[in-house]
């Protein structure tokens, strides 16, 4: 990745120490190889997935869609990506129309994806244990991750009783995920269009779903 050779010049820049890089495949590597200095090994799959929704990490969403991508054989461009969302919820049976992905992180102006769909994800996930980490990162109202400080003021009753993933691009806040009224586990998908874009005007969209999702509570 282009951002970690970046990330490396300027941590070896900063103990003065100047770096070049070449670029080279997997069979020179192993040509070159000598001995082992250190070695990495990543937490597993499902760790990463509870991280990406808990932080809203966007670097790694990205890269795990193109790991992904390339993991099926598809171009990490926009055309792999939207290949690769696109098989994935044809296998669990659910209607992606209209879905274009142009990046893996969401942040793309140009991704276009339905409520419907998101809603139908969520619903043939939730009792799957093989996307269990999914809804065990999802951030917790008033608790957890990025929704720590929602509901605290505009919805007080629906801290902890909501479970969802929050976004937002300039002029689009939204949010999806789970909610419980106590006997009852509801789905949503809330897709905010339209917005001035500044933070006040988000905000105000934020404390509406808020509400909304209190009232169901």
């Amino acid at each position: 990745f282009e951002r970690d050779i970046y990330d490396l010049k300027v941590n070896l820049k900063a103990r003065k120490i100047k770096a070049t890089f070449e670029k080279i495949d997997s069979t020179k590597a192993t040509e070159i190889a000598r001995d082992q200095i250190a070695s990495v090994t990543s937490e597993p799959l499902s760790e990463m997935v509870k991280f990406v929704n808990l932080w809203s990490d966007n670097r790694l969403a990205d890269r795990l869609a193109n790991s992904a991508a390339r993991k099926i054989g598809y171009e990490t461009s926009g055309k792999g990506l939207t290949k690769t969302f696109t098989l994935a919820l044809s296998e669990l049976g659910i209607d992606h129309t209209g879905l274009k992905a142009m990046d893996g992180s969401g942040l793309s102006k140009s991704n276009r994806i339905s409520a419907k769909t998101i809603v139908e994800l969520l619903a043939k996930i939730r009792n799957n244990p093989t996307f269990a980490s999914i809804y065990e990162g999802l951030p917790v109202g008033g608790i957890t991750g990025t929704l720590q400080k929602r509901f605290l003021e505009t919805a007080p009753n629906a801290v902890g009783n909501v479970h969802a993933k929050t976004g937002w691009v300039n002029r689009s806040v939204t949010m999806a995920g789970y909610v419980y009224d106590g006997d009852n586990e509801f789905v949503f998908a809330i897709l905010a269009d339209g917005i001035t874009p500044t933070l006040s005007s988000r905000n105000k969209a934020r404390a509406a779903m808020d509400r909304l999702l209190g009232t169901i509570v």
